[in-house]
């Protein structure tokens, strides 16, 4: 694909694209690090006194939940479903999310620290974003004039990330769901005139969502950031 053919299919679309539905094409992807910082509240137990008569429900407990206990918990689902040879991952192990410049669907997959695939967890993790309702901000330019300047576009919009093992036999018992106003920013910087550097950036300050572990419920808070760069020749 030629350069100027690469920016002005992608300018309309990675931005929101960043995580969006649609045909993954390996020679146009990015791949976005994902962090994940959060806090769970967890259904508090109930006493029932039985000679008084009264019912005790303690206060929901409270503890921390990011990228590292979701990466744990991906490990023992994936090796239950033999998708993994190991129930835990190697260190320094980092979760992506692999997009498009075209209308295609992303992968959700870890990698080990050195950005070797370690296994596509797509299974469990689903990110979706309505394309409809998305607001659109930044410049583009006409490569009819030449090549040149640095296009970028800002995207608003309300993506769902979900966790859901419930399909695996065995599995650790975890689902949920959650929410949340997401900006993503992707920038097309040419480099010496034949070198296009495609550099994405999306944070959802805050989200929210419910879920439950091993039935117990939950609500979960938190924040999510997602960032990728890819040079393409």
């Amino acid at each position: 694909m030629k350069l100027k053919t690469k920016i002005l299919a992608g300018t309309a679309t990675l931005a929101f694209l960043a995580f969006a539905a649609g045909s993954l094409q390996a020679a146009n992807q990015v791949t976005n690090l994902l962090t994940i910082t959060a806090t769970i509240q967890e259904q508090g137990s109930t006493n029932i006194n039985v000679h008084s008569g009264v019912t005790t429900v303690t206060a929901p407990t409270k503890f921390a939940f990011n990228t590292k206990q979701f990466l744990a918990l991906l490990a023992q689902d994936e090796h239950a479903a033999s998708n993994y040879n190991s129930a835990t991952f190697p260190p320094g192990a980092k979760l992506v999310i692999v997009v498009s410049d075209s209308n295609a669907p992303y992968f959700c997959q870890v990698v080990d620290k050195n950005n070797n695939f370690l296994v596509d967890v797509s299974n469990i993790l689903k990110f979706q974003t309505n394309i409809i309702f998305q607001l659109y901000s930044g410049k583009t330019k006409n490569y009819s004039f030449g090549v040149g300047g640095d296009p970028t576009v800002t995207t608003l919009h309300v993506p769902t990330f979900g966790f859901d093992d419930s399909g695996i036999t065995n599995g650790v018992g975890f689902q949920c769901s959650m929410v949340g106003l997401m900006k993503t920013t992707v920038t097309y910087t040419i480099v010496n005139r034949s070198t296009l550097v495609v550099t994405t950036s999306g944070r959802i300050a805050s989200f929210a969502g419910a879920g439950t572990n091993q039935s117990t419920p939950f609500l979960v808070t938190g924040s999510l950031n997602a960032t990728g760069r890819r040079t393409f020749r």
